[in-house]
């Protein structure tokens, strides 16, 4: 029977089954599954699949102080699979409207609570950076700090540039980084927050700058992967070339220009 029941319980009878039993049924439980044909391991993916969804979505609600009984959940699925329902479909389904609705709200809350922090925080951040010797601010909220200067070109809007960077947030924890991947990361200005357009039009082939973007010319309020919302960037950037709009770099204009200056002599 494929009911809204049925489908809401699934996940968390496959949660409960693989991560609620102890060490040794865990043991027992793999040393039994037969994994040697390929519909019996798609089958394994699926369930360890939907386990892992049920697993956040579990731990969602207990961060937010819901409680369920692990035992009443397996009786219910249980009892979906055989129709043998304690309650009637329709007040189960009421039931389960009326637990998503709480959820839902509780979601809420906690995002705007959580948002507020980030912001309160975010504000003392910038406050304190902006104090700091060789930091400079622009009208939009933009701090950066000179760490190399550069002689080559600045970029526009219109430009492709070659980065080496590191972002992280306000207390150190790295989100993204080209230098931990070991490769450079070639990004066209306008399709970048707008901090970091600002950001790199100020600086010329060769710097290095470090960027503290204020959130309103980053994410803004949404939260993004591991970012929270309401958060200050911070950037250490390595300009490394410009690429223009017909393709060609600011090193194959500069060699051009080489060639073209001997040929003459």
């Amino acid at each position: 029977m494929m009911t809204k029941l049925a489908k809401f319980f699934l996940p968390f009878f496959i949660i409960v089954c693989l991560f609620g039993c102890g060490d040794k049924q865990k043991t027992e439980s793999t040393k039994s599954v037969d994994l040697t044909s390929e519909d019996n391991k798609a089958s394994y993916a699926i369930g360890i699949s939907i386990g892992n969804f049920a697993k956040q979505a579990l731990t969602k609600r207990e961060e937010l102080g819901m409680k369920m009984d692990d035992v009443l959940v397996v009786e219910g699925f249980k009892d979906a699979l055989a129709d043998s329902l304690k309650e009637k479909i329709e007040t189960l389904n009421d039931v389960l409207k009326k637990y998503d609705d709480k959820f839902q709200e509780l979601a809420k809350l906690q995002a705007e609570e959580k948002l507020k922090v980030s912001l309160a925080e975010s504000e003392k951040y910038l406050t304190e950076n902006k104090k700091k010797l060789g930091v400079y601010s622009t009208e939009s909220g933009l701090q950066y700090e000179i760490l190399k200067s550069g002689t080559g070109n600045k970029p526009t809007l219109d430009d492709t540039v070659v980065v080496h960077y590191t972002g992280k947030l306000t207390n150190g924890q790295v989100f993204d980084s080209s230098k931990e991947r070991g490769e450079p990361a070639t990004l066209k200005l306008s399709q970048v927050i707008p901090g970091w357009a600002e950001g790199l039009s100020l600086m010329s082939v060769g710097s290095q700058y470090r960027l503290t973007i204020p959130a309103e010319i980053a994410f803004k309020n949404q939260e993004i992967g591991s970012i929270p919302p309401g958060s200050v960037l911070l950037f250490d950037v390595e300009l490394l070339d410009i690429i223009k709009a017909d393709g060609k770099s600011q090193q194959e204009r500069t060699e051009v220009k080489k060639e073209n200056k001997e040929s003459k002599s």
